[in-house]
């Protein structure tokens, strides 16, 4: 009883003190527009009174953003992943994919933009395609690392009580990494969306993206700052849900909520 009700003080504590931080941060938000302390922004209540008016067209942008990012996290974690487990199983595709790590960890998905539009153009494709590369580099990276630190006795010892291959795999190698790799899905899918506005910055025309573009040449603060704000919604949004298949596709491991 004693132990259920230190678990219940403990979330009420931390539900208590996220609350003062929001609520700080609006207060610090209004206290800087209406007194100019940063140029040129505009204070909640302006952001609010601009949602009002065009609630619709915001979602619509908000749901060709959430679309492109879908497709384009689909593709590339998926492929990532597959490359993972099979980077997992054979030292042969291990070697053979450590190289090409080494090759890309360096490079900035963001410089690759105009090698996209020459190969791509600016279609459909050429976004999606972009946010798929951005998330496989991300998996193949996390991956990499998560097969490296598989413990080499743990491997060892399944070897020495009688496991073959597909038990070692399966019972210790995949064990190990897919709390890593289901990880790295995570980050992959917030990083999604910064892939995708850039993409749009590029020649979309719907998409928050593009939503901020055109509020940037009408130097209209206040749609600027709640395209901001709705990238905000939609990254810690699909953080949540990727959070719940993690704790999900990963329940034998330690886990602090």
């Amino acid at each position: 009883m004693n132990e259920e009700r230190s678990k219940f003080l403990i979330q009420y504590r931390f539900l208590i003190l996220n609350i003062i931080s929001v609520i700080f941060f609006f207060v610090m938000w209004y206290v800087l527009a209406q007194y100019e302390v940063v140029p040129y922004l505009v204070t909640p209540q302006k952001v609010i009174i601009e949602l009002s008016k065009e609630p619709v067209n915001i979602l619509k942008h908000m749901l060709a953003t959430s679309l492109r990012t879908l497709a384009g996290f689909a593709i590339g974690s998926s492929v990532g992943v597959m490359i993972a487990l099979g980077m997992g199983w054979s030292r042969v595709i291990l070697a053979l994919v450590n190289p090409f790590i080494s090759l890309i960890k360096p490079i900035p998905v963001l410089a690759l933009i105009p090698i996209f539009i020459l190969w791509f153009g600016l279609g459909e494709w050429s976004k999606v395609l972009y946010i798929a590369m951005g998330c496989f580099f991300i998996i193949l990276v996390v991956s990499s690392e998560a097969i490296r630190n598989v413990s080499k006795l743990h491997i060892w010892a399944g070897q020495a009580l009688g496991c073959k291959k597909g038990e070692v795999y399966r019972r210790i190698i995949l064990p190990s990494i897919i709390p890593r790799i289901v990880g790295g899905l995570r980050i992959a899918v917030t990083i999604a969306f910064p892939f995708c506005i850039a993409a749009e910055f590029l020649g979309a025309r719907k998409g928050l993206g593009a939503y901020l573009i055109k509020a940037e040449v009408h130097l209209t603060i206040s749609k600027m700052i709640t395209g901001v704000l709705a990238i905000t919604v939609l990254v810690i949004l699909f953080d949540k849900v990727m959070n719940k298949l993690v704790a999900k596709f990963t329940v034998w491991s330690e886990r602090e909520e």
